[in-house]
This record gives C-alpha cells, sequence and structure tokens, in this order.
C-alpha cells in the first residue's frame, strides 16, 4: 500500500466520514456468523429424513373429580353418536323425498308433492296465458289475436 493510498484512506474517514474497511469487514463477519447459527438450525428441517423430536405429555391431576361415579346403561367405549340413527346424528335431507320410491314416502309427503305439482302447473299455465295476451295486444291482427279470439268463442 503506498502513500497515495493511506492519504486517500485519511480523506475518506476524516473528510467523506465513511467507515473504514475494518468496521465494515466487521460488521460482514458477525452477519455470517449469523447466517451460519440459523443455517444449522434450518438444515435438519428440510432434510429429506428429518423427523421431529416426539411430543412429551404433560401429566395433570384433577383433584375435582368425583371419587365415585354411576354407570350408564350404555357401555363407556361406546360413542353417543353410535346410538343415534343417522338422520338424528345428521339431519335429514330435503332431496331425500326427490330420491325416494313413491311408495316409501309418508301420506304427508306424497301430499305436499301433489301439491308443488299443482302450483308448478298452474304457475306456468298462468305464465303462458299472460304472454299469449301481450302477444295478441302487441299484433291485433296477428296470428296470437286469431288464436285468442278462437278460444273465447
Amino acid at each position: 500500500k503506498g502513500l497515495g493510498d493511506e492519504y486517500a484512506a485519511a480523506f475518506e474517514t476524516n473528510v467523506l466520514g465513511s467507515k473504514g474497511a475494518d468496521a465494515v469487514a466487521k460488521a460482514h463477519e458477525e452477519a455470517r456468523a449469523l447466517l451460519a447459527k440459523l443455517d444449522s438450525r434450518l438444515d435438519p428441517l428440510f432434510s429429506f429424513h428429518y423427523a421431529p423430536p416426539p411430543a412429551k405429555r404433560e401429566v395433570t391431576i384433577r383433584t375435582e373429580a368425583p371419587a365415585v361415579s354411576l354407570e350408564e346403561k350404555v357401555p363407556t367405549a361406546l360413542a353417543a353418536s353410535s346410538t343415534l340413527a343417522p338422520e338424528e346424528v345428521y339431519g335429514r335431507k330435503r332431496s331425500d323425498k326427490a330420491l325416494a320410491d313413491r311408495a316409501e314416502l309418508s301420506q304427508g309427503e306424497r301430499k305436499a308433492l301433489r301439491s308443488k305439482k299443482k302450483r308448478v302447473h298452474k304457475r306456468r299455465t298462468a305464465e303462458s296465458a299472460e304472454q299469449r295476451t301481450l302477444r295478441a295486444e302487441a299484433q291485433p291482427g296477428g296470428a296470437a289475436a286469431r288464436r285468442q279470439e278462437a278460444d273465447r268463442v
């Protein structure tokens, strides 16, 4: 290193306020050390054969539990949901009626289906009649008007 280089370094630190190469190198070394520490912790996690340590069970003692409890008719190993019918656990679906055979439906369900069918038919016929009258009014000499006149007679 020459005399000019030393004067340039002194000028940079005094006038320009830049840190010396030693301070920057020290910061770089600290960063490298932190990265190496992080890398050593992350390596096992990304390894293909890594298995995390098993979780440790904590033992808790409950003093508020009764010393003797009465037994029920249902065995304790049997879950409460398994003693119920599937309709009671999941609720009955409305679409089951459409999938069920007519003989499987109750009388109320059959009546409800028939009344629904009647309502739909009545609505469709009313809509088509309204459409015909609108067409007849839009074109008084058209075919729709002649059909409506023929239906009236």
